[in-house]
């Protein structure tokens, strides 16, 4: 079991006249969102299993911007030949209600979307990882007018 809460920690940002940026372009919502969530995972060499899901419940933000209520869930598995690298593959999916300005919703936003995600993990020296992987959208059942493409990712991971 997981708690947590993500806070609004960055200023709403303003034109060089004072006025408030459109949401859209600020570094983030502006709303407090407590977390939920359950995870487990199991490692038996040469394999790893791990799932995990999140329900996320933000609150009010700035500019009567109300982000709608979410669940991200993981679904990983991890195969390891060896030390020196592994392979894996996830499926990461997100729902989520529409998002509201001042009480009416937003057209373009909610819905469903799954991602294939299959990756590699690289042990440069010990307890230094080279993470690298691409997200595939395998299910697009989102609300109004998106475009979900697929993403590369390059991440390092330090243990210490």
């Amino acid at each position: 079991l997981s708690l947590g809460v993500t806070l609004p920690t960055a200023e709403e940002q303003t034109s060089s006249n004072g006025e408030p940026l459109d949401i859209d372009v600020q570094p983030g919502a502006g709303s407090t969102i407590p977390q939920l969530g359950v995870w487990y995972s199991r490692f038996k060499f040469p394999y790893l299993f791990y799932v995990s899901s999140v329900l996320n419940l933000p609150g009010e933000g700035d500019q009567g911007f109300d982000p709608g209520t979410s669940v991200v869930t993981t679904l990983q598995s991890q195969y390891s030949p060896g030390y020196r690298w592994a392979m894996q593959l996830s499926l990461d999916t997100r729902w989520s209600e529409k998002d509201e300005y001042d009480g009416i919703e937003d057209p373009n936003s909610g819905g469903f979307l799954a991602f294939l995600t299959p990756g590699v993990v690289l042990t440069l020296k010990e307890d230094l990882l080279l993470q690298l992987r691409t997200q595939i959208p395998v299910i697009d059942n989102l609300d109004g007018d998106h475009e979900e493409e697929q993403t590369f990712s390059i991440g390092m991971v330090y243990d210490f």
